[in-house]
């Protein structure tokens, strides 16, 4: 057997593997789109406020992952309510000014006891950009009460 005909056929081989090994590749990603899509229309969705963010470093301080911790509300009626009780604006009553001031008394800005905390892994571009005590749309996988990913890491 030649040299020339040793060299086709493992071409041949090569080629081939790569093929296969390519549509493996594309056949993933697809199901991932699909599966991301499908997510964004049937995953359950709440608010949740990012509490705290930290990265993992390595022994060299390089950062090895980042981290959002959150705060997930499983009762969104307090969220629902925090939201309305937002300030008016242009009261010309005094008696207005005084309800106002006490239907915001009791509105906090930081989470209180009827939330579960979840540390999502975010990329570097995601880390910066987000601030404590910011407010994320977390969604629930499907079939999943523990996990769940950001819906901005989605789109």
């Amino acid at each position: 057997m030649s040299n020339k005909a040793l060299n086709k056929k493992i071409y041949i081989v090569c080629g081939s593997f790569l093929a296969i090994l390519l549509v493996f590749v594309v056949g993933q990603s697809i199901m991932k789109l699909n599966y991301e899509k499908s997510l964004l229309n049937q995953g359950i969705r709440t608010e949740a406020q990012v509490i705290n963010k930290y990265h993992l470093k390595t022994n060299t301080g390089k950062i090895k992952k980042s981290y959002l911790e959150l705060a997930v509300f499983e009762d969104t009626t307090a969220i629902v309510k925090q939201k309305k009780t937002a300030a008016k604006k242009d009261l010309n009553n005094i008696n207005d000014k005084i309800d106002n001031l006490f239907d915001n008394f009791g509105s906090k800005k930081t989470p209180t006891d009827d939330y579960k905390t979840v540390s999502v892994l975010v990329g570097l571009e995601r880390f910066g950009s987000a601030n404590i005590g910011d407010w994320k749309t977390f969604v629930y996988l499907k079939n999943e009460l523990e996990d769940g990913m950001l819906l901005d890491a989605l789109q």
